[in-house]
């Protein structure tokens, strides 16, 4: 009977079965699916056993039931037949069983980051594992260079790492395809210190309304590529109203690279004046995992009011930017007679509009994605995020000089070739590429060097040479001087005086010409680590002037704004207030 039991759910076995082994005897569905089976034979034993017990009870006690009628009632089928029909209600007990724990789980948020909004989506979630993998990566690679570090410390190293990583990519590659080049040239222009008067605190404005702008660039698929980036022939893409609050997506169906390729494969959506809003997020929002679904753009004008924004008319006026007055001044502004006309048909007048309708509805200002209000609104937030905040990258005493210098040649590219299966990216993500054969191979991108985060006085692993220091200014570092004599015996005397910094020696164990410290990661394993192949190379020195370079996007190039970076600022935000 069990065996029956067993072989019909062989297959489901094999789906549950452990996701890097394949092995349903190690993996975690073999003593699930035992565990459902025990569960259903005590079930139907019991209600076997229940309703045998009162079947008899009631025979004996009724009185109007003739002798031989009781006998007739008491009689069982044949002992095949009681074993089939057992069966049967084993195999459909177990299935119900399997069914409801298996939906409950998929419902539930596979992820412990005390968050439930990091399953908002699954382009989301994918991003959060990718960075989750590059800390972990960080924290074995300074095990490496510091082995008596402990655990405590390469987990703040490492988490203060990934801080830089955001603020780095968000404002050098991200935020100037937002607000564009005026923008940044007059608001996000070189770091000018922190400033302890600047508050750095994310404003209302900012939180509940020009922030969403990103909802206006989302597509009604989410997309996942195979790795020839086209549609996936296992787990196709899937419509957006069914990637909300899905994170077993990501578990049962492809894990990150498929999604990781549909982020920078495909483009986003542009936003338009006569097709904002896609209809998975105007009457499909939560459809897949709520009773009623949601409207988004309702609820972001609904948010807007119950925080107490002022509206369109009055932002305007902050940023210094004409203020329209009548339907022809608004017409003016947005550049569409014909969407002034019904916006006044709905508000009356200009100063009514709703902070966030108004500023979507902006044209783009040269170079960006948002209109005049929502670029203004924007840099300045980040422009105060930067200068208030005392844990900023390139604040002095937060990093050395070495490693602020290693830092800027940190790319989202090279992330994501550190850890995911992807072998071509593109050189910038941000921006959409038509076609795979400008992609870049992941070996061509320069890695990060974590050579500067060794402690002069820690001592290195066997096999390890010790960094060599670039040329200029010390920072208030301290330096190796030259050795000092020897004595007869051969032991090495007390070190001299120190010297002066000298030019940067010969490289240890080139194979490219690329420069950087190396190291590819391995599946994740509660054993010890793998043995891994580590590379050491000369730090090549990249451009320090981040800011100065303008950007230019036509209609025919559409920038690749990937919507979840809009949640990864949020994150950065969150990790800003947290840490200062």
């Amino acid at each position: 009977m069990k065996f029956c039991v067993c072989t019909l759910l062989v297959p489901l076995c094999y789906m549950l079965s452990d996701p890097v082994t394949g092995s349903v005897k190690e993996g975690l569905a073999r003593p699930f699916i035992l565990e459902s089976i025990e569960e259903a034979k005590r079930l139907v034993n019991d209600a076997y056993l229940y309703s045998r017990q009162e079947n008899l009870a009631r025979v004996r006690l009724d009185e109007f039931i003739k002798p031989t009628d009781k006998l007739r009632l008491m009689k069982q089928p044949s002992r095949r037949t009681r074993e089939v029909v057992r069966a049967a209600d084993y195999l459909e007990q177990t299935l119900r069983i399997i069914t409801e724990k298996t939906h409950h789980a998929h419902k539930r948020a596979i992820n412990a980051t005390g968050d439930a909004r990091v399953d908002e989506n699954s382009t989301l979630t994918s991003l959060h594992t990718l960075f989750l993998r590059e800390h972990n990566r960080l924290a074995r690679v300074l095990r490496l260079l510091n082995p008596k570090w402990s655990s405590e410390t390469l987990y703040q190293e490492a988490r203060k790492i990934l801080g830089a990583y955001y603020q780095i990519i968000l404002f050098r590659d991200y935020l100037p395809h937002i607000v564009g080049t005026e923008a940044m040239k007059k608001e996000l222009g070189r770091y000018p210190g922190y400033n302890p008067n600047v508050d750095p605190t994310i404003a209302n404005v900012i939180a509940a309304a020009a922030f969403r702008f990103a909802h206006l660039i989302i597509q009604p698929l989410v997309f996942r590529l195979d790795e020839n980036f086209q549609n996936h022939p296992t787990f196709p893409s899937v419509p957006l109203f069914e990637a909300f609050f899905a994170p077993w997506r990501v578990i049962f169906e492809g894990g990150i690279d498929p999604l990781i390729r549909g982020l920078i494969g495909q483009p986003a959506k542009l936003n338009m004046q006569d097709h904002m809003l896609v209809d998975a997020l105007r009457e499909r929002l939560f459809a897949f995992t709520s009773h009623i679904a949601m409207d988004l753009a309702s609820l972001n004008m609904q948010r807007s009011r119950d925080h107490g924004l002022q509206g369109y008319a009055s932002w305007r006026k902050f940023c210094g930017l004409s203020v329209p007055q009548n339907e022809a001044d608004l017409a003016h502004v947005l550049n569409n007679t014909d969407l002034a006309h019904r916006l006044l048909v709905l508000y009356g007048t200009p100063a009514n509009i709703d902070v966030w309708l108004g500023g979507v509805a902006e044209p783009f200002v040269p170079g960006g994605r948002v209109g005049p209000l929502f670029s203004c609104l924007i840099a300045t937030q980040f422009k105060k995020i930067r200068q208030g905040d005392r844990l900023w990258w390139e604040n002095q005493g937060v990093f050395t000089r070495r490693q602020r210098v290693s830092l800027r040649s940190v790319s989202l590219a090279r992330i994501i070739c550190e850890n995911t299966g992807i072998k071509r990216v593109p050189a910038d993500p941000f921006r959409f590429t038509s076609t795979t054969a400008d992609f870049i191979d992941c070996h061509d991108i320069l890695p990060m060097d974590l050579m500067p985060w060794i402690e002069p006085d820690g001592e290195l692993r066997e096999g390890l040479p010790r960094p060599k220091e670039p040329p200029g200014e010390p920072d208030g570092e301290l330096r190796e001087g030259p050795p000092g004599s020897r004595e007869l015996s051969g032991e090495p005397g007390p070190p001299g005086l120190r010297g002066p910094p000298g030019p940067p020696g010969p490289a240890a164990n080139i194979t490219t010409p690329q420069a950087a410290f190396t190291m590819r990661q391995g599946l994740s394993s509660v054993l010890p680590p793998p043995s891994r192949d580590v590379t050491f190379q000369n730090l090549k020195k990249p451009n320090i002037s981040l800011y100065s370079s303008s950007v230019t996007l036509s209609a025919g190039h559409i920038t690749n704004i990937v919507v979840p970076f809009l949640f990864l600022q949020f994150i950065y935000s969150f990790c800003y207030l947290k840490a200062s």
